[in-house]
Protein backbone atom coordinates (compact mmCIF):
# COMPACT_ATOMS: atom_id res chain seq x y z
CA UNK A 1 0.00 0.00 0.00
CA UNK A 2 1.13 3.57 -1.28
CA UNK A 3 2.68 5.22 1.89
CA UNK A 4 0.62 8.91 2.46
CA UNK A 5 3.37 11.11 3.08
CA UNK A 6 4.94 12.66 0.75
CA UNK A 7 9.04 13.69 0.27
CA UNK A 8 9.84 14.40 -3.60
CA UNK A 9 8.81 18.12 -3.66
CA UNK A 10 10.03 19.20 -7.26
CA UNK A 11 11.83 17.69 -10.16
CA UNK A 12 13.47 20.01 -13.34
CA UNK A 13 15.48 19.53 -15.95
CA UNK A 14 18.18 22.21 -16.83
CA UNK A 15 20.63 23.34 -19.39
CA UNK A 16 22.69 26.05 -20.04
CA UNK A 17 21.34 27.54 -16.70
CA UNK A 18 17.76 27.60 -17.92
CA UNK A 19 15.16 25.45 -16.54
CA UNK A 20 13.55 23.73 -19.34
CA UNK A 21 11.02 21.87 -17.57
CA UNK A 22 9.58 21.30 -14.14
CA UNK A 23 7.13 19.86 -11.87
CA UNK A 24 6.19 20.63 -8.32
CA UNK A 25 4.99 17.43 -7.08
CA UNK A 26 4.83 19.36 -3.46
CA UNK A 27 4.20 22.46 -1.99
CA UNK A 28 3.70 24.08 -5.31
CA UNK A 29 3.21 27.24 -3.59
CA UNK A 30 6.80 26.78 -3.38
CA UNK A 31 7.29 26.57 -7.33
CA UNK A 32 8.97 29.78 -7.76
CA UNK A 33 11.16 29.22 -4.94
CA UNK A 34 12.82 26.49 -6.05
CA UNK A 35 13.20 27.34 -9.76
CA UNK A 36 14.88 30.80 -7.81
CA UNK A 37 17.22 28.98 -5.97
CA UNK A 38 18.40 26.91 -8.91
CA UNK A 39 18.91 29.92 -10.77
CA UNK A 40 21.32 31.14 -7.98
CA UNK A 41 23.41 27.88 -8.06
CA UNK A 42 23.86 28.42 -11.74
CA UNK A 43 24.73 31.83 -11.40
CA UNK A 44 26.99 31.33 -8.30
CA UNK A 45 30.98 31.13 -8.90
CA UNK A 46 31.01 27.66 -7.34
CA UNK A 47 29.01 26.30 -10.30
CA UNK A 48 31.25 27.24 -13.07
CA UNK A 49 33.98 25.22 -10.69
CA UNK A 50 32.41 22.42 -10.05
CA UNK A 51 31.18 22.03 -14.27
CA UNK A 52 34.97 22.66 -14.96
CA UNK A 53 35.79 19.97 -12.27
CA UNK A 54 33.28 17.38 -13.70
CA UNK A 55 31.69 16.69 -10.68
CA UNK A 56 28.49 14.60 -11.89
CA UNK A 57 26.63 14.94 -8.55
CA UNK A 58 25.68 17.68 -6.32
CA UNK A 59 24.16 17.75 -2.89
CA UNK A 60 22.99 21.21 -1.54
CA UNK A 61 21.43 21.30 2.13
CA UNK A 62 18.25 24.22 2.06
CA UNK A 63 16.48 24.33 5.52
CA UNK A 64 13.92 21.36 5.37
CA UNK A 65 15.05 20.45 1.55
CA UNK A 66 17.56 18.97 -0.18
CA UNK A 67 18.94 19.82 -3.39
CA UNK A 68 20.15 16.69 -5.74
CA UNK A 69 21.51 17.84 -8.88
CA UNK A 70 23.44 15.30 -11.63
CA UNK A 71 25.30 16.49 -14.99
CA UNK A 72 25.62 14.36 -17.54
CA UNK A 73 28.88 14.78 -20.20
CA UNK A 74 26.73 17.17 -22.61
CA UNK A 75 25.92 19.31 -19.79
CA UNK A 76 22.07 18.75 -18.82
CA UNK A 77 21.20 19.05 -15.42
CA UNK A 78 18.82 17.05 -14.07
CA UNK A 79 17.42 18.46 -10.69
CA UNK A 80 14.98 16.96 -7.64
CA UNK A 81 14.36 18.63 -4.09
CA UNK A 82 13.39 16.34 -1.88
CA UNK A 83 12.98 15.94 1.91
CA UNK A 84 15.70 16.21 4.57
CA UNK A 85 13.94 12.29 5.49
CA UNK A 86 14.49 11.05 2.08
CA UNK A 87 17.23 8.29 1.28
CA UNK A 88 19.27 9.73 -1.24
CA UNK A 89 20.45 6.14 -2.25
CA UNK A 90 17.15 6.23 -4.30
CA UNK A 91 18.52 9.61 -6.40
CA UNK A 92 21.77 8.39 -7.53
CA UNK A 93 23.13 5.67 -8.91
CA UNK A 94 26.43 4.03 -7.31
CA UNK A 95 29.75 4.14 -9.32
CA UNK A 96 29.21 1.31 -11.95
CA UNK A 97 25.56 0.61 -10.67
CA UNK A 98 24.10 0.89 -14.17
CA UNK A 99 22.18 -1.92 -15.93
CA UNK A 100 18.81 -4.18 -15.45
CA UNK A 101 20.46 -6.03 -12.50
CA UNK A 102 20.57 -3.01 -10.03
CA UNK A 103 17.71 -1.19 -8.52
CA UNK A 104 15.44 1.74 -9.25
CA UNK A 105 17.13 4.88 -9.33
CA UNK A 106 15.11 8.66 -9.62
CA UNK A 107 18.74 10.11 -11.67
CA UNK A 108 19.10 7.08 -13.96
CA UNK A 109 15.89 6.98 -15.04
CA UNK A 110 15.34 10.71 -15.32
CA UNK A 111 18.51 11.00 -17.29
CA UNK A 112 17.81 7.77 -19.45
CA UNK A 113 14.17 8.92 -20.56
CA UNK A 114 16.18 12.33 -21.48
CA UNK A 115 18.99 11.11 -23.61
CA UNK A 116 16.61 8.65 -25.67
CA UNK A 117 13.64 10.60 -26.22
CA UNK A 118 15.21 14.14 -26.50
CA UNK A 119 18.99 14.21 -26.73
CA UNK A 120 19.25 17.10 -29.50
CA UNK A 121 15.55 19.11 -28.05
CA UNK A 122 17.52 19.29 -24.45
CA UNK A 123 20.92 20.93 -25.79
CA UNK A 124 19.43 23.66 -28.43
CA UNK A 125 15.22 24.55 -26.45
CA UNK A 126 14.66 27.92 -24.52
CA UNK A 127 13.42 28.57 -20.82
CA UNK A 128 10.37 26.18 -20.50
CA UNK A 129 10.68 24.83 -23.99
CA UNK A 130 10.12 21.49 -23.07
CA UNK A 131 7.38 21.82 -19.84
CA UNK A 132 4.69 20.16 -22.14
CA UNK A 133 6.70 17.62 -23.35
CA UNK A 134 8.21 16.49 -19.78
CA UNK A 135 5.38 17.26 -17.75
CA UNK A 136 3.34 13.93 -17.51
CA UNK A 137 6.52 12.15 -17.48
CA UNK A 138 8.20 13.94 -14.33
CA UNK A 139 4.59 13.73 -12.69
CA UNK A 140 5.19 9.99 -13.30
CA UNK A 141 8.69 9.69 -11.88
CA UNK A 142 7.93 11.50 -9.15
CA UNK A 143 4.85 9.49 -8.11
CA UNK A 144 6.59 6.78 -8.47
CA UNK A 145 10.03 7.67 -6.13
CA UNK A 146 7.64 8.75 -3.79
CA UNK A 147 6.10 5.36 -2.58
CA UNK A 148 9.06 4.35 -0.46
CA UNK A 149 6.91 1.26 0.15
CA UNK A 150 7.29 0.29 -3.24
CA UNK A 151 10.90 1.30 -4.18
CA UNK A 152 12.50 0.17 -1.37
CA UNK A 153 12.25 -3.24 0.60
CA UNK A 154 13.86 -2.31 4.02
CA UNK A 155 10.87 0.59 4.22
CA UNK A 156 8.40 -1.84 3.45
CA UNK A 157 9.48 -4.34 5.57
CA UNK A 158 9.52 -1.80 8.55
CA UNK A 159 6.21 -0.92 7.53
CA UNK A 160 4.76 -3.81 7.52
CA UNK A 161 6.34 -4.83 10.91
CA UNK A 162 4.99 -1.30 12.30
CA UNK A 163 1.33 -2.68 10.74
CA UNK A 164 2.17 -6.27 12.76
CA UNK A 165 3.37 -3.76 16.09
CA UNK A 166 -0.42 -1.71 15.55
CA UNK A 167 -2.66 -4.90 15.58
CA UNK A 168 0.10 -6.49 18.77
CA UNK A 169 -0.44 -3.41 20.66
CA UNK A 170 -4.57 -3.09 19.12
CA UNK A 171 -4.63 -6.60 20.21
CA UNK A 172 -3.39 -6.30 23.59
CA UNK A 173 -5.19 -3.22 24.26
CA UNK A 174 -8.27 -5.47 23.41
CA UNK A 175 -6.81 -8.17 25.85
CA UNK A 176 -6.29 -5.71 28.96
CA UNK A 177 -9.74 -4.67 28.23
CA UNK A 178 -11.51 -7.79 28.49
CA UNK A 179 -9.43 -8.71 31.48
CA UNK A 180 -10.57 -5.63 33.26
CA UNK A 181 -14.03 -6.40 32.37
CA UNK A 182 -13.47 -9.77 33.85
CA UNK A 183 -11.79 -8.75 36.93
CA UNK A 184 -14.86 -5.96 37.24
CA UNK A 185 -17.24 -9.51 36.49
CA UNK A 186 -15.14 -11.33 39.50
CA UNK A 187 -15.91 -8.31 41.91
CA UNK A 188 -19.02 -8.03 41.23
CA UNK A 189 -19.54 -11.86 41.62
CA UNK A 190 -17.52 -11.95 44.73
CA UNK A 191 -19.95 -9.27 46.05
CA UNK A 192 -23.23 -10.90 45.32
CA UNK A 193 -21.63 -13.98 47.05
CA UNK A 194 -20.86 -12.12 50.11
CA UNK A 195 -24.10 -10.15 49.94
CA UNK A 196 -26.00 -13.55 49.55
CA UNK A 197 -24.26 -15.63 52.08
CA UNK A 198 -24.65 -12.28 54.75
CA UNK A 199 -28.56 -12.52 53.79
CA UNK A 200 -28.54 -15.78 54.68
CA UNK A 201 -26.42 -16.01 57.89
CA UNK A 202 -29.39 -12.89 58.31
CA UNK A 203 -32.36 -15.15 57.89
CA UNK A 204 -30.84 -17.88 60.04
CA UNK A 205 -30.33 -15.67 62.76
CA UNK A 206 -33.88 -14.29 62.00
CA UNK A 207 -35.33 -18.43 62.33
CA UNK A 208 -33.36 -18.84 65.28
CA UNK A 209 -35.00 -15.66 66.99
CA UNK A 210 -38.42 -16.82 65.46
CA UNK A 211 -37.87 -20.13 67.22
CA UNK A 212 -36.70 -19.37 70.59
CA UNK A 213 -39.38 -16.72 70.76
CA UNK A 214 -42.35 -19.60 69.62
CA UNK A 215 -40.57 -21.88 72.70
CA UNK A 216 -41.31 -19.39 75.15
CA UNK A 217 -44.82 -18.50 74.28
CA UNK A 218 -45.22 -22.06 74.62
CA UNK A 219 -43.50 -22.13 78.04
CA UNK A 220 -45.83 -19.28 78.91
CA UNK A 221 -48.58 -20.93 78.26
CA UNK A 222 -48.38 -23.84 79.76
CA UNK A 223 -47.20 -21.99 83.24
CA UNK A 224 -50.27 -19.86 82.44
CA UNK A 225 -51.96 -23.56 82.16
CA UNK A 226 -50.45 -24.92 85.03
CA UNK A 227 -51.18 -22.17 87.17
CA UNK A 228 -54.79 -21.92 86.43
CA UNK A 229 -54.90 -25.70 86.80
CA UNK A 230 -53.73 -25.09 90.24
CA UNK A 231 -56.17 -22.32 91.11
CA UNK A 232 -58.93 -24.71 90.00
CA UNK A 233 -57.42 -27.54 91.95
CA UNK A 234 -57.09 -25.74 94.81
CA UNK A 235 -60.58 -24.20 94.89
CA UNK A 236 -62.38 -27.75 94.52
CA UNK A 237 -59.85 -28.60 97.60
CA UNK A 238 -61.28 -25.83 99.35
CA UNK A 239 -64.73 -26.12 98.56
CA UNK A 240 -64.75 -30.03 99.39
CA UNK A 241 -62.93 -29.27 102.65
CA UNK A 242 -65.59 -26.79 103.93
CA UNK A 243 -68.44 -28.49 102.74
CA UNK A 244 -67.06 -31.90 105.09
CA UNK A 245 -66.86 -29.85 108.10
CA UNK A 246 -70.44 -28.33 107.37
CA UNK A 247 -71.93 -31.31 107.33
CA UNK A 248 -70.13 -32.65 110.24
Amino acid sequence: MASDARHIKFLALCCSNKVLASHTHWNKEAAENYDQTLRQVFSSAGWASIQSQKKSKLELKSGSNVYLLELDIEGRVYAAVVTAAYPTRHIFSASGASGAGSSSKLMRDFREHVQTTLARESLSSPEGGLQRTLSRFLESLAVKYDDLEAIDKVVKVQAQLAGVQTTMVRNLTLADERQSLLDRQLDKSRQLDASSRAIFSRTQTLRRRACLARYRSCCWMMCIALLVAAVVAATVVGLNYSKYHWWG
